[in-house]
């Protein structure tokens, strides 16, 4: 795996632990546990690879910060 790649998915993982880090800290518990479904759900179904892998972790982060800015109604989950 080149440099960049790895750059890249060091980059992913960040934004989706900060992501959820963010999210906890703010009580925004539902969004949270939504996005680390997601990431689990993701990297579940795309983990037999380390390209899959790679795929699943640059979407969750994508997905991360998209619920970051537009965050889910989940007023039954709170």
């Amino acid at each position: 795996m080149d440099t960049t790649a790895i750059f890249v998915l060091g980059l992913a993982t960040f934004f989706n632990l900060f992501s959820v880090k963010w999210k906890l800290e703010n009580e925004r518990f539902a969004d949270a546990a939504l996005d680390g479904a997601v990431l689990v759900g993701l990297g579940w179904i795309f983990g037999n690879t380390m390209t899959g892998l790679a795929i699943a972790t640059v979407a969750s982060a994508i997905f991360s910060v998209y619920l970051l800015v537009s965050p889910p109604r989940m007023d039954w989950a709170e």
